[in-house]
């Protein structure tokens, strides 16, 4: 048995050295700081353009692989200046290294020249330094073309630098992003590397990363900072994945406001049917919608245009046409020879009344303000005819020269109201609560309500 025991044991440890003694499977297990120095232009034409292709499309696809860390491309500028040193490295003894040099496990760095010759060529000289091993153990030279072969010279360069110097199989995955943003803005990041700000209402992008390696790829909305995508994936050679985001929101569709009593209503957005105190989400935040409501004799009582944000949720509340709240009343007759009034409409059919009648003599006058409560139960300031009725209050004051007040009284009193289009037409009855007799008297007015 103990023999058996020990076979086992042996087998076992012979397998879990095979997957994980020597780290062969995956050479590089923990983060290196890889540094990437702009190329250097050393021929005598001004064309830091090739500078700016080569060194950008190295130090994006790099930056972004999960098991190196590199600084930003601000860094990596101010080190420019270490390219020529670290070409004759074998010249310069270490401790005369700036810091810079030492805090580094790999430094990428080159050059370029252009030849002039038809058609124009361009050679490219990479290499790159290990603090390990104290040394360049890595340079080469590539010759390309000037036009889009020299993207082929790239990931060529990409290629060998991975697989000599990292030790990664070298394979490419495709991300394509297709993004439909509306009047957003949306920041992309890949393993926590800003890539790219998708701010047009149709963003498109492909890019190429390395096949066997994990991305986290995140899409950002700077508006209130929410992760709107947020995907980890280890990507196959040769896949394509595509990152789709599409800016929507959601609706509330509220009662109709100011309704006219006994109205049904049928809703629509965008021509599709909807229901009252519907909750619809995925609404489409690119592009204005609109809402129609008709009532029950399929008269149109309400329509109007409107747009959503990316997740968020809005109320729309479609009112029947109305009046509006206030109303100012001018009319002759009432408790004195005119008045002037102001009428505010809380809801569409209730009302409340505020103003003061008035009087002239040869020298005095006398005033009476008023208050009211009417209702309107046929019609509304909307329509051309209205009929409704209502309570009201007064309290009259005499005014001779040079007295405040020598007589007063105050009443209270009902009515009821006919109106055509801004025409007003009262009728009512009130008590005096001081009159000696005749304490019940008509009250009749006629004004123009605006």
């Amino acid at each position: 048995m103990n023999k058996q025991i020990l076979s086992i044991l042996l087998v076992f440890s012979a397998a879990f050295a095979a997957c994980w003694g020597d780290g062969s499977a995956n050479p590089v297990k923990q983060t290196v700081k890889f540094y990437i120095l702009p190329i250097e232009n050393i021929t005598s034409e001004n064309s830091n353009s090739f500078q700016i292709v080569v060194f950008r499309s190295i130090y994006n696809f790099m930056r972004i692989i999960p098991s190196l860390e590199v600084p930003d491309d601000k860094l990596m500028n101010d080190l420019f200046f270490l390219s020529p040193m670290l070409e004759r490295w074998d010249r310069i003894k270490p401790e005369h290294a700036p810091k810079e040099v030492l805090e580094a496990d790999y430094i990428l760095y080159g050059g370029y020249e252009i030849k002039q010759k038809d058609p124009e060529k361009v050679i490219i000289k990479i290499g790159v330094w290990s603090r390990a091993d104290n040394k360049n153990i890595f340079q080469q030279s590539y010759e390309t073309a000037t036009d889009i072969d020299i993207f082929d010279s790239i990931d060529l360069i990409l290629k060998n630098v991975i697989e000599n110097v990292l030790k990664i199989d070298y394979s490419l995955a495709r991300i394509d992003f297709d993004i439909k943003t509306g009047s957003e803005k949306y920041i992309i990041y890949i393993n926590n590397q800003l890539i790219d700000a998708a701010d047009k209402k149709n963003y498109r992008k492909s890019m190429s990363v390395l096949g066997g390696q994990s991305y986290n790829i995140r899409i950002v909305r700077p508006r209130d900072g929410r992760v709107v995508y947020d995907v980890t994936k280890i990507f196959g050679a040769k896949e394509t994945f595509a990152v789709t985001y599409f800016a929507t929101g959601s609706i509330i569709v509220d009662p109709v406001q100011y309704a006219s009593r006994g109205d049904v209503f049928a809703y629509s957005i965008d021509g599709k049917p909807v229901y009252e105190n519907e909750f619809i989400s995925n609404m489409n935040a690119l592009t204005n919608h609109n809402i129609r409501v008709t009532d029950q004799r399929t008269n149109l009582v309400y329509e109007s245009p409107f747009n959503v944000l990316d997740g968020e949720t809005i109320h729309v509340t479609p009112a029947e046409k109305w009046g509006g709240p206030f109303h100012l009343l001018v009319y002759a007759g009432g408790t004195g020879y005119g008045g002037l009034g102001l009428d505010f409409f809380p809801s569409r059919y209730l009302w409340v009344e505020a103003g003061s009648g008035v009087s002239l003599y040869d020298s005095d006058y006398d005033i009476s303000p008023y208050i009211g409560l009417g209702y309107y139960f046929y019609g509304d300031m909307s329509t051309d005819m209205r009929f409704g009725a209502g309570l009201t209050g007064s309290y009259y004051m005499y005014m001779p020269p040079g007295a405040f007040s020598r007589d007063y009284s105050y009443s209270a009193g009902v009515f009821a109201v006919a109106e055509w289009r801004f025409i007003s037409l009262k009728a009512g009855v009130s008590y005096d609560f001081l009159a000696a007799s005749g304490q019940i008297f008509p009250v009749v007015s006629i004004g123009f309500k605006l």
